[in-house]
């Protein structure tokens, strides 16, 4: 780079060049926090842009925190994609005590390739699974702070509900929960 290339001139304004990348990922959910690792560790010089301010897509942004916010939020928002209730969800409805936990947040330590990870209570129980981190988490494997790091989970009840009334897996619900 050139010192004549610092700026890129837009309508009304000048914006500082802050660095050159190989890679450029914009949106931190699911897909794009994959594709930032995967470039990074293969070497490419990589930027991960996120307009909310944290990771996770709409899994985290969606703030569900039990079955009724599920089927509330996708009534606010017409229903339609990202907020759309999968069918069989809409369908068991009616089968779901909708006050059961759907997701939570800890302070549990984890970095990148934790999804799927159980959490688990000072019993040895199963609690939920993680599924993604705030942006803080990110740097998880160099240094840790409680103060600001979190992990979204799924709830295990939420898990069993849906195996038992959307699945119709009560057999497998059954085998997990050692009946």
């Amino acid at each position: 780079m050139t010192s004549s290339q610092t700026t890129l001139l837009e309508p009304a304004r000048h914006l500082p060049i802050l660095g050159e990348y190989d890679v450029v990922v914009i949106g931190g959910g699911p897909a794009g926090l994959a594709a930032a690792a995967i470039a990074s560790k293969r070497g490419a010089r990589t930027l991960l842009v996120e307009s909310y301010g944290f990771l996770g897509g709409m899994g985290t942004a969606g703030g569900v925190t039990n079955f009724a916010g599920l089927y509330e939020r996708a009534a606010e928002r017409g229903n339609v994609p990202p907020f759309q209730v999968p069918p069989r969800f809409a369908a068991a409805k009616d089968k779901l005590n909708l006050s059961t936990p759907f997701n939570f947040v800890s302070t549990c330590d984890i970095i990148g390739g934790n999804s799927g990870s159980p959490v688990i209570d000072r019993a040895g129980e199963v609690v939920g699974l993680i599924f993604d981190g705030n942006i803080q988490s990110l740097v998880l494997d160099i240094g840790y702070t409680e103060a600001q790091a979190r992990a979204v989970a799924v709830d295990a009840r939420a898990i069993m509900a849906a195996l038992r009334q959307v699945y119709d897996c009560g057999g497998l619900a059954d085998e997990i929960e050692r009946r």
